[in-house]
C-alpha cells in the first residue's frame, strides 16, 4: 500500500524544507510545490495526496485562490491554511473552512497538531485509536 502524501505549497524554500521535515518524521511522504500552479498540476496526477498545507501569501497564486480552487476540484482534500500575517478576518469569506490555520511564529507547533489531528481522525474512522505521539500541549 502506498504512503499517505501530503503536498506542501510555499515559495519560500526554507519553509517548505521545514514543514517537509516535519511531515516525513510523522511518517507521511511530502511533495513540494513552489506556487498554486505546480500544486494544482500535482494534485492532478496524485490521487494519494491526502492534505494539502498552504502558505497564504505567495506570488502568481495565493493561498486563498488555490485554496477556492482545491474545495472546487477536489472537495475531499484537507486543506492547511499557513500565514505569518495572522489576520483572520482575511480569511473568513472563505466557503468550506479550512482544515486548520497555522501561525508561522508557530509553525512546529501547528504542523505536527494539524498532521496529529488528521491521523487521530483516520484511525478512529479506520477503526484505531493510538495517535502519532506527539504532544497537544503548547
Amino acid at each position: 500500500m502506498e504512503k499517505e502524501k501530503v503536498l506542501i505549497v510555499d515559495d519560500d524554500p526554507g519553509i517548505r524544507q521545514l514543514v517537509e521535515v516535519i511531515v516525513r518524521k510523522t511518517g507521511l511522504e511530502a511533495i513540494i510545490a513552489s506556487d498554486g500552479y505546480q500544486a494544482l498540476e500535482i494534485l492532478e496526477k496524485n490521487p494519494q495526496i491526502v492534505l494539502v498545507i498552504t502558505d497564504l501569501n505567495m506570488p502568481f497564486m495565493d493561498g486563498v485562490t488555490l485554496f477556492r480552487n482545491i474545495t472546487r476540484r477536489f472537495p475531499h482534500l484537507k486543506v492547511t491554511i499557513m500565514t505569518s500575517d495572522f489576520q483572520l478576518e482575511k480569511l473568513e469569506f472563505l466557503k468550506g473552512k479550512p482544515y486548520a490555520i497555522v501561525n508561522k511564529y508557530e509553525l512546529f507547533t501547528g504542523i505536527r497538531k494539524t498532521l496529529e489531528r488528521y491521523r487521530d481522525e483516520k484511525n478512529k474512522k479506520d477503526g484505531y485509536e493510538n495517535s502519532l505521539g506527539f504532544e497537544t500541549t503548547i
